[in-house]
């Protein structure tokens, strides 16, 4: 399937990057399982273009660690041999699925105005590069899921500290603009997926209302 070793410099990257995180979910699982979990869902979608599959391994290497694109540029370039060109072309990608979290003065941004801003360049974007994002989208929502299976819907969704009306919008503004765009059969497998984790999220929370409005009674 692969020809070179992007895959192996993208893992290596990766590892080293995300070393000292962990994930938000239950098992507070190494953070880079993510990240690979997300290519896995990508080429499961019928991806073979192991520059997107490389980039979705360091996706969330420029936003979530010191590393920058320079750095990536270097390791890449000087441990693993790849071809400038290439890499440019990976690097592109990782900056295209990275939220901007500070402004020009070095302040941090909210929340709501990260997403917003992130979700408009994401409407001129690749659409391998929404591909990854939308990977990305459903393996959260998939880990939240599986979280509320093991602790409960409020356990699970009490970690975040963003309201899980917020993160449906953001989910669902992800969605539309996969819906947007022209159909191939990768789009279509992981709308379909997007779309399932999505309306089980929502299925659950309407069981909890329930449950506490019968409660209440």
């Amino acid at each position: 399937m692969f020809n070179s070793g992007l895959i192996e410099a993208a893992l290596h990257v990766s590892v080293l990057a995300h070393a000292s995180q962990r994930r938000k979910n239950s098992a507070k699982a190494f953070y880079v399982t993510h990240p690979i979990a997300v290519a896995i869902i990508c080429a499961q979608c019928g991806v073979m273009d192991e520059c997107v599959l490389a980039a979705a391994i360091m996706h969330d290497v420029i936003e979530d660690t010191t590393y920058s694109a320079q750095e990536i540029t270097k390791m890449m370039s000087e441990q693993f041999s790849c071809d400038e060109k290439t890499i440019k072309s990976i690097t592109q990608m990782i900056l295209d699925l990275s939220e901007i979290k500070k402004d020009d003065a070095g302040n941090k941004l909210s929340w709501v105005v990260r997403k917003t801003e992130h979700l408009k360049r994401l409407q001129s974007c690749s659409d391998e590069v929404l591909i990854v994002k939308a990977a990305d989208t459903y393996h959260n929502i998939s880990a939240l899921l599986n979280d509320c299976k093991l602790s409960g819907f409020e356990a699970a969704t009490s970690v975040f500290s963003t309201k899980l009306a917020s993160l449906k919008w953001y989910w669902k503004e992800t969605l539309d603009l996969l819906l947007s765009r022209e159909k191939t059969n990768t789009l279509l497998q992981i709308e379909a997926r997007l779309q399932r984790a999505i309306s089980e999220i929502e299925r659950l929370e309407k069981t909890n209302d329930k449950n506490h409005s019968l409660s209440r009674t």
